[in-house]
């Protein structure tokens, strides 16, 4: 068997952007209602976030999606440029990851 077929949706999605002091917020949410051929409903909800340095050195950022009131996905990190190009992004889902970077 595949995937049951959607037979109705429903929803509404805001995206924000924030002038700040230092750096720019953007900020997106999204709320869905599913309805499947098998009679079964889904509500997901997803979020994001960021802000970002006007200097473009670092940013900061988040995201969640959260599943008929139960959270299904997380991570959260940052990213960090040095003069020279270079950086270091981190990225937590549960467990740490740092990645080099390049510009």
């Amino acid at each position: 068997m595949g995937t049951p077929s959607v037979r109705a949706a429903s929803g509404t999605m805001t995206y924000t952007l924030t002038d700040r002091c230092e750096g720019y917020t953007i900020e997106t949410d999204l709320s869905l209602d599913l309805s499947f051929a098998n009679g079964k409903d889904n509500h997901v909800e997803q979020r994001y976030a960021a802000w970002e340095a006007k200097d473009g050195k670092s940013s900061t950022f988040r995201f969640q999606v959260v599943e008929n009131g139960k959270v299904a996905k997380s991570y959260h990190g940052d990213i960090l440029f040095k003069d020279d190009g270079t950086g270091t992004a981190h990225y937590d889902d549960g467990e740490v990851q740092t990645y080099d970077l390049v510009r």
